[in-house]
């Protein structure tokens, strides 16, 4: 699942390059125990953990290990702007039914503590699409906890109304960086189509910036091509993916690389996050409607 990025396609346009890569962030947690080749380690800083997201790696671990509670909480205020505003809408149709164990979780209502918030699609399953999103969690050094939290909380909304319509989504979490014509990428998979995946699970892949700067700050110091070309310098450039450095199958947001104005508050996040993936939607042609 991990295996997103084509390490030759990215070699074409940057012959200096390389990935990383993890299933879950599990495994990403789990592979931390290795070599580092960075002489000092930001991921494992316990200085302004409002920037880091957390006090220590170990206070961040346990919040994995146990369910970010607080992010499902904070990811559901999001939520909760986010509908009541109407920036987005939970979709849906005769051929979704509510229960306590399905395909999948409808994330406003799991989020809200309702019991019977997993999606049953019965027969309709298989005919329904499965759409693949590669989210980009970029965000320069000046970028606020709160600010990646709103965008993290506007995709869990995106993957509601994608899914709540009875289609299935595979999500990816990527980090690209470049440092002088040296570029990297890091991918970690977040979930699989048609996976029953915790909700604390997905809000911190998708809103925590640990996630960011602790878990993938942790890929880049065990990374060796990083070390040889630079990045524990500064941990390079945070920079977006081009177009052709992705699956074409492949819906990718964007990250906080450019602008974080948008996400600033929930609504302007969603209206973002909305307009990113409705415009290649519209491209691929995908029969998804949200």
């Amino acid at each position: 699942m991990s295996d997103v990025i084509d390490i030759a396609t990215l070699r074409r346009a940057y012959p200096v390059s390389d990935t990383m890569s993890h299933d879950t962030v599990y495994e990403a947690i789990e592979a931390a125990k290795s070599r580092k080749y960075f002489s000092s380690s930001s991921s494992t800083k316990t200085h302004d953990p409002e920037w880091s997201g957390s006090d220590s790696w170990d206070d961040m671990v346990d919040t994995v290990k146990r369910g970010w509670v607080e992010g499902r909480s904070s990811v559901a205020s999001g939520l909760k702007h986010i509908f009541t505003s109407g920036s987005a809408r939970v979709a849906t149709g005769a051929s979704v039914d509510y229960d306590v164990a399905g395909a999948y979780p409808d994330v406003p209502m799991a989020l809200a503590g309702e019991m019977e918030h997993m999606i049953n699609l019965g027969d309709d399953v298989g005919t329904k699409p499965i759409v693949r999103l590669l989210v980009s969690l970029g965000a320069t050094a000046s970028v606020s906890s709160k600010a990646i939290m709103n965008r993290g909380a506007a995709v869990c909304a995106l993957v509601d109304e994608i899914e709540s319509a009875g289609n299935s989504c595979e999500i990816h979490a990527v980090w690209t960086n470049t440092c002088g014509v040296a570029k990297s990428v890091y991918a970690v998979g977040v979930k699989r189509a048609g996976e029953v995946l915790p909700i604390d699970e997905i809000a911190f892949c998708l809103g925590h910036t640990s996630m960011l700067r602790r878990v993938f700050f942790s890929m880049m110091e065990r990374h060796k091509f990083a070390k040889d070309h630079g990045y524990d310098g500064g941990y390079g450039r945070s920079v977006e993916l081009e177009d052709y450095e992705w699956p074409s199958d492949c819906i990718y947001l964007a990250g906080i690389n450019s602008s974080p104005t948008p996400y600033k508050t929930p609504e302007g996040a969603m209206t973002e996050v909305r307009k990113l993936y409705e415009a290649q939607a519209k491209a691929k042609q995908l029969e998804v409607d949200v």
